[in-house]
């Protein structure tokens, strides 16, 4: 018996409908983050940098890039704190030839730094979150997703954790990035687990750098004490234990 012509006709439309959610599914799925990230994994790595100075001056970025040829490039940045916060930040963009080159020579001249070894920048990462998560400060939820751009990448076996604070202790300097509440709430979190020691400024800091300026504002006594420079050369050993060339 042949079936109602209309209740075929609907029939097909709604195994048609079924069709077109899964196809929007899986483009939504491969145009978010996660999925751009997936496909960038799979692509040649063209730079892989870090910050120069990095565990001396507390502050710096990993840089990864990957692409199949230098017209497209897909850049992964990481800010790091290694003084406290472990990741603290991260960026993600596709970007041309032109656009990537420019973001490449504004990082480098805020922030220089040198090629290293993919494993041993994917190694830092890592022990820099598990060090930060381990004196309670969370890393970013955007870190786990990201860092699966370095694919099959094997982290290296370099112990960076030994290297984390300064003098192995935790230095939280609030930086620009940060808003009020976040410096106020980890300032008080800081303050109660680690003691007023482990609270350091940006202005404190650079105030160090200037042998010409006297603040009487800066207590000698604190963490800072015995001349500690935030900018310099690359900390002796930098280059070699990173891998970088």
């Amino acid at each position: 018996m042949a079936r109602n012509p209309a209740m075929k006709k609907a029939t097909k439309a709604a195994k048609r409908k079924i069709v077109v959610a899964a196809k929007r599914k899986i483009e939504v799925a491969a145009n978010s983050l996660g999925g751009r990230i997936r496909q960038a994994a799979r692509q040649p790595i063209l730079e892989c940098l870090i910050s120069a100075g990095l565990f001396k001056n507390g502050m710096g970025t990993i840089t990864l890039v990957r692409g199949v040829s230098p017209e497209q490039q897909h850049i992964a940045i990481f800010m790091l704190d290694t003084f406290c916060l472990g990741v603290k930040d991260t960026h993600f963009r596709t970007a041309d030839r032109e656009k990537a080159e420019f973001i490449l020579e504004a990082q480098n001249a805020a922030d220089a730094g040198g090629r290293a070894a993919p494993e041993e920048a994917r190694k830092l990462l890592r022990d820099a979150a598990a060090w930060a998560e381990g004196n309670g400060f969370t890393q970013p939820r955007e870190f786990t997703e990201l860092e699966r751009l370095f694919g099959d990448v094997v982290p290296a076996e370099t112990d960076y954790v030994s290297r984390m604070g300064l003098d192995g202790k935790v230095l939280y300097i609030p930086g620009p990035s940060e808003s009020s509440s976040e410096i106020r709430r980890r300032t008080r979190f800081v303050r109660e687990r680690f003691g007023e020691a482990a609270i350091g400024s940006m202005f404190e800091v650079s105030d160090l750098d200037n042998p010409d300026l006297d603040s009487p504002d800066l207590d000698e006594s604190g963490p800072f004490d015995g001349g500690y420079e935030i900018e310099g050369e690359l900390v002796a050993g930098d280059d070699e234990s990173l891998g970088i060339g």
